[in-house]
Formats: C-alpha cells, sequence, structure tokens
C-alpha cells in the first residue's frame, strides 16, 4: 500500500493480484505461467477515476530491490509482461545503477540532474536508497494493445546487463486518462541468471559462443584498443552515458592486414519457432576499413 500523499505505487488496489480475482474491467485471467491462482503485480486503468486535475496521464512505478554487482560476465534479466484496453498507453523498464562517492564511507551521490530521478524522489519517499542516484540507462519494451481485455497472451521478455555498481530495475506503466477506463499492464516472472541471455552477447567477458571462422584473420575482444586511430574509445553502453562500460568485438585493419583480406565472426545456431529481430550496434571508421556485411 501506498503512504498518503505520494503518487500510486503498482497496482492501485493492493501490490498483487491473481488471474481468480481478475477484475472485469482489467487484470489478466491467469499468471505468467497460465495459472489462476498464481500472483502478478498489475495496474488497472479502471481506477484513474481517483486522479482528478487536468493531467492527460498517470503513471505508476513498480521497483525491485538493490541487487549487487554483476561482474564483467553480466546477467539475463527476464520477465514476463502483458497488458490489454485502450488507456495503457506504455510501460517502460529502467535499470538504475547507484555510484559510490567513495569505497571508506559508500556514500551514494548524485552529480546531475535527470527527470527519471524526480520521478523515483517524488514516488519512493521510503526508499532512501534509491534518493541518491547518479545515473540511468533505459531499457523500453512497448506493449501492444489487445481488442479483447482479460485475454491477453503473456510475452517473455530479456535483457543482457551488466553493472559494476549496485543497483535496481524500475517498471513504469503510463495510463491515458483521455483513453477510456478500459485497460491493465502486467509484470509476472522476474527472473536472473548468470551470464548473457541465450542468443545476445555484450562481448564484456569474452565472444559468448560466437567464433572466428574462415577468415584471413580474426575478430578480437577489448574495452579500448592500445593502438591510435584503431577502435572505438568505448563499448556502446559506455558511449550511451553509462559509465560502467564494457567490451565489444572489433578488427584491427592496420599491418600487416592487406587490402581484400576479410575476417569473420560466426554466431552459434538458434533452433527458431518464430520469427525473431536481429539487432546490433556498430562502429566503423576510417578510409581503409573496406565494408561490414
Amino acid at each position: 500500500m501506498r503512504e498518503a500523499g505520494t503518487p500510486p505505487l503498482w497496482a492501485l488496489k493492493g501490490s498483487r493480484g491473481a488471474g481468480k480475482n481478475a477484475y472485469w474491467l482489467g487484470g489478466p485471467k491467469v499468471d505468467g505461467e497460465n495459472a489462476t491462482s498464481g500472483g502478478f503485480a498489475f495496474v488497472d486503468a479502471s481506477h484513474r477515476i481517483a486522479f482528478g486535475g487536468l493531467r492527460s496521464e498517470v503513471k505508476a512505478w513498480l521497483p525491485t530491490v538493490i541487487y549487487s554487482p554483476t561482474g564483467p560476465e553480466g546477467r539475463c534479466f527476464s520477465f514476463s509482461l502483458t497488458s490489454s484496453g485502450s488507456a495503457i498507453r506504455y510501460l517502460k523498464v529502467y535499470l538504475v545503477q547507484l555510484y559510490p562517492l567513495d569505497s571508506k564511507n559508500r556514500r551514494f551521490y548524485r552529480s546531475a540532474y535527470s527527470p527519471i530521478q524526480e520521478k523515483l524522489l517524488k514516488a519512493l519517499p521510503s526508499w532512501r536508497i534509491f534518493n541518491h542516484t547518479d545515473s540511468w540507462r533505459e531499457y523500453s519494451f512497448n506493449l501492444k494493445s489487445y481488442d479483447t481485455m482479460t485475454s491477453a497472451p503473456w510475452s517473455k521478455k530479456r535483457v543482457t546487463y551488466s553493472s559494476a555498481y549496485p543497483h535496481g530495475f524500475l517498471f513504469e506503466a503510463v495510463v491515458d486518462l483521455k483513453a477510456g477506463v478500459q485497460g491493465f499492464a502486467a509484470v509476472d516472472n522476474i527472473e536472473f541468471s548468470s551470464g548473457s541471455c541465450e542468443g545476445e552477447c555484450d562481448f564484456n567477458a569474452g565472444t559468448c559462443d560466437w567464433t572466428n571462422k574462415g577468415g584471413d584473420f580474426e575478430w578480437s575482444i577489448a574495452r579500448t584498443t592500445s593502438k591510435t586511430l584503431t577502435g572505438p574509445l568505448t563499448d556502446q553502453a559506455a558511449s550511451a552515458g553509462n559509465p560502467t562500460g564494457g567490451g565489444y568485438a572489433f578488427i584491427d585493419s592496420s599491418s600487416p592486414q592487406r587490402e581484400g583480406q576479410t575476417a569473420r565472426l560466426e554466431s552459434p545456431e538458434f533452433s527458431l519457432e518464430n520469427p525473431v529481430c536481429f539487432s546490433f550496434w556498430i562502429n566503423m571508421y576510417g578510409e581503409g576499413i573496406g565494408r561490414l556485411r
């Protein structure tokens, strides 16, 4: 239950729901494991009537506990999502990292203003560890709206991440006050496992299951390169504002490499039942780099 005077936290009439108690205006009939007796955290848009004023939207937040640093190998963060109805605008997942001011007194500090920080300062006055936050890395998942309420299927989401500092996660759901009262968003089955998620690799602790195969020279793993003008100074995470940084796979095209030579990095074989999206970040620089395909 939320404290008086604070913005709403997850599930406006309690912190936990179950399929057998689903509201007729919102809430899935089953949990993430297709059981009617299991629990889940949810936001029911039908309770928006409690929010007066001229606002066009209401946001609800669900924070996790604080977790220990991951190490370079990272962790796989997975969870199940479901939503239904036009009133749910979107759901986002934030990773917040807590940076120590010094190693002796282990104090946490905030060095720059962030709108996301302000959300937590206002929403979670009792979560003091979140009140000293320095930097945020955002992972966003757009949820599909379903025509038939209380029958939306659960969708499993996974993301590989790493953090050298204590950290937590924040789920944010946005309810559109102008889109009617129908809709809900729910989260279930939050799990962590060591190492990268299946099919993902951030190259922080090696090549995962990717291998050099059939080329004239090899791809290498680095966090920064020792040669001037060869390889990026940081990985993609650090360039996006995450000071923890990490590794990346790269090729060194300088001598003794010659024009026309190739380097091949091959993934493991995947068994897929449905189409998937293959995404990656690239960084290319210099006239002699040739092409990537």
